[in-house]
């Protein structure tokens, strides 16, 4: 009997020990998802859509207004647009970081986004803490030449088409400012990268399309 109820004991302990593991375990996993769950979920969308699992979105099934819509890769974010800010400009962030948390940034040197060659538009892969649109931008890494996204104002829908993308260190200038076309207008993304980083930035270049 006392060996019997040494094995009872015993068991008693072992089957605490794998409950108290598991209930570790398990809480790790739940605050995991919580703070990463949108990052995952932006990341497979664009293999959700391509497998047709999701739709993608249409910008014709809706009245769009201050939007940026990249349907391919299930995008779609209020935008902020921000005359006369340039993001390599550290005294317009305080402004840009407040857009952020609230969709995309549209920034600009000129007064009106229908003048501007050059449109830098930057969102969040991860940002610090969860939230909306803390990682809208991830699924950036995913565009290919030739994809199609809109911008839409308070006057209309601008088509662009993925034309390149780059790689550039934050504090290349040189790069940033060669991003610029005298020929072509052109629409920039840009997001830290790689995703749950801020050592670089991708840049996703799109040129406008007049048909």
């Amino acid at each position: 009997m006392p060996k019997a109820k040494s094995v009872n004991k015993y068991r008693t302990k072992e089957l605490y020990q794998f409950k108290k593991r598991y209930i570790i375990i398990l809480s790790v996993i739940i605050v995991l998802l919580f703070w990463y769950g949108a990052t995952i979920y932006e990341l497979l969308k664009p293999k959700l859509i391509q497998n047709h699992i999701i739709a993608p979105i249409s910008i014709t099934s809706q009245n769009y207004k201050d939007q940026f819509i990249y349907p391919t890769l299930g995008i779609r974010a209020p935008i902020t647009f921000s005359s006369q800010t340039n993001p390599m400009d550290t005294r317009d962030w305080n402004k840009i970081g407040t857009s952020l948390k609230n969709g995309v940034s549209a920034n600009y040197s000129e007064k009106i986004f229908e003048d501007s060659s050059l449109v830098f538009i930057i969102g969040h892969s991860s940002d610090n803490y969860p939230h909306k649109y803390s990682s809208i931008f991830a699924p950036l890494g995913q565009a290919k030449k030739g994809d199609d996204f809109y911008v839409a104002t308070d006057l209309k829908i601008y088509h662009y088409t993925v034309t390149d993308s780059k790689i550039l260190n934050p504090n290349d200038l040189d790069g940033f400012n060669s991003l610029k076309s005298d020929s072509i207008k052109q629409v920039a993304l840009i997001t830290c990268w790689p995703v749950l980083s801020i050592k670089n930035r991708l840049v996703i270049l799109g040129q406008l399309q007049t048909n």
